[in-house]
């Protein structure tokens, strides 16, 4: 599944950085609790909080000054999620099997009913609540 420019970067989220052209490398950095990466001659970026296209912007102008050649067009930056954080859901109430589940960053209340098994007999997709 692609991920959305919008997606929140956070810990334990993976970045891939693939420099293309004049340049080539690719580096597979992960966010560290601190919510940093450590770009290899670059030195550590702040990029917890912000979305994967905001963290594109931050990290190719942060190349710029070690590639002059992303400058003029002759090297490419292209920056995409690897592995992405799991999240602890807790799911209650007229559901086939409550209890906690770990998913995806990326999923939906959705995805966490698929997970429970659905609604139960006495219970509706009209009264979800997320708390």
């Amino acid at each position: 599944m692609a991920t959305p420019a919008n997606y929140v970067l956070g810990p334990d989220d993976e970045i891939i950085i693939d420099i293309y052209g004049y340049n080539e490398v690719t580096h597979k950095l992960k966010v560290s609790p601190e919510g940093t990466i450590r770009i290899p001659q670059v030195g550590p970026v702040q990029v917890s909080g912000i979305t994967v296209e905001q963290a594109r912007k931050k990290i190719t102008s942060q190349l710029t000054g070690i590639y002059a050649e992303i400058g003029s067009g002759n090297t490419h930056v292209n920056i995409t999620l690897g592995n992405i954080r799991s999240i602890k859901v807790n799911i209650l109430g007229e559901v086939n099997m409550p209890g906690s589940y770990t998913l995806p960053s990326l999923a939906t209340v959705f995805n966490a009913l698929y997970a429970s098994g659905g609604p139960n007999k006495n219970g509706s997709f009209r009264s979800v609540k997320v708390i």
